[in-house]
């Protein structure tokens, strides 16, 4: 910062000592100059803006990802404690989705399988699901 702030000083310098030199070159140099420094000054606050921006925004999805995060655990909590599942069914895309809890009521290890409409069915062995089998197939 220090050397930045040195290289400005010098800069601005020059630049002054090129308006008072008298010739019109030095003068052309030293509007040149000064443009340039005005170009980079926006440039800079832009450019600084721009960071702090992206900076919030990294921070709030962190927040909102940690927020998610404590969300599905204290669902994965619930279902422990009350025994129950949960599962998410997409039948245009054909995906089946299962809580962990779900995985255990069926008697199987979270994630040890992919879950289907055939594993829903031998899950459910014994129970008359006919009026229910379209809908899920």
């Amino acid at each position: 910062a220090l050397s930045l702030a040195l290289a400005l000083v010098l800069v601005v310098v020059l630049t002054a000592r090129l308006f008072t030199d008298g010739s019109q070159v030095s003068t052309a140099q030293g509007l040149a100059l000064l443009m340039f420094l005005v170009f980079m000054g926006i440039v800079s606050v832009r450019a600084h803006r721009a960071v702090r921006g992206n900076v919030a925004l990294r921070a709030a999805d962190a927040q909102r990802l940690a927020a998610l995060l404590r969300s599905h655990e204290q669902l994965g909590r619930a279902e422990r404690l009350a025994r129950l599942g949960s599962c998410d069914w997409d039948p245009v895309a054909g995906s089946l989705q299962w809580s962990d809890e779900h995985f255990r009521l069926w008697g199987l290890e979270p994630q040890s399988a992919a879950p289907t409409a055939a594993l829903f069915h031998a899950g459910v062995e014994g129970v008359d699901i006919s009026d229910r089998a379209v809908g899920i197939d």
